[in-house]
């Protein structure tokens, strides 16, 4: 069987239904594959698209349905996906969302753009270099995980944030143990996904580590996150480890460098 694939596209503007697919061999758009997608298909006014060449690879052919599903969703099209690639694709990610995701016959019907924005294929534009960053190498350093999504009105980190922007992803949301804080001396903060350092900052050994003011009069497992000191918030290139590849472990919470006692 071969790798190379396809991408098609049923598209109908009057509707606004797209349904996105790829395939093997260009037989199949004729075909009867589910009926959702046939429905869409004999609709008047319904354009198939393919692409004009076929994708090297499988996984590449996915890449690209991703992206039109995120484009179309983000302008608000109703798009349907075959289920087998839409799973295929949200296990590109960390906890893929299935907001606005249903089932219908075969087919995923995907409303809005958490359907899509956690996929692993597609990610902020964000600074990369060369390089990794491997966290056995590491020396007391606390490692912390960064969403790509916007979290509580702060927005998405994309590349084109200052180093403070970056930073208050980085220092305020945490639970980091009373013991611990003694030994840590760096920050880094690696994007879900890719793995890529966004941030690396010098911790300051003389700061405070004083509760979240927003958590802190909250009667709730949020009460004991702290903000992490740092020397320079806008310095956010420590160790010239910003933009490498984090090989490592990185946790719902946050990690450490081996020399930090457990």
């Amino acid at each position: 069987m071969s790798d190379k694939a396809w991408l098609y596209l049923y598209e109908n503007a009057e509707s606004k239904a797209l349904y996105v697919g790829i395939c093997e061999s260009m037989g199949r758009v004729f075909q009867g594959c589910n009926p959702v997608a046939e429905e869409l298909r004999e609709q008047p006014g319904t354009l198939i698209r393919q692409t004009s060449r076929r994708f090297s690879t499988r996984r590449d052919a996915l890449i690209a349905e991703a992206v039109a599903i995120h484009v179309a969703v983000f302008a608000g099209r109703d798009v349907m996906v075959e289920r087998e690639d839409w799973e295929e694709i949200a296990e590109q990610g960390e906890g893929a969302s299935r907001e606005g995701v249903s089932g219908s016959r075969g087919t995923v019907h995907l409303t809005n753009i958490q359907s899509t924005q956690s996929t692993k294929y597609l990610s902020p534009a964000i600074f990369v270099k060369s390089g990794e960053v491997r966290q056995d190498e590491l020396t007391n350093t606390l490692i912390v995980p960064i969403s790509p999504d916007e979290v509580r009105g702060m927005p998405s980190p994309f590349g084109g944030h200052s180093g403070e922007e970056f930073a208050a992803r980085a220092t305020k949301w945490w639970n980091v143990a009373v013991e611990k804080r003694r030994h840590v001396r760096h920050l880094l903060a690696v994007l879900r996904g890719c793995h890529v350092v966004l941030g690396s900052w010098e911790i300051d050994p003389m700061g405070e580590w004083r509760l979240n003011p927003e958590y802190e009069t909250r009667k709730s497992a949020y009460r004991t996150r702290i903000e992490i000191p740092l020397v320079s918030p806008a310095e956010h290139d420590y160790g010239g480890l910003r933009g490498k590849t984090y090989m490592g472990t990185l946790n719902q919470g946050v990690a450490y460098s081996p020399d930090v006692p457990k």
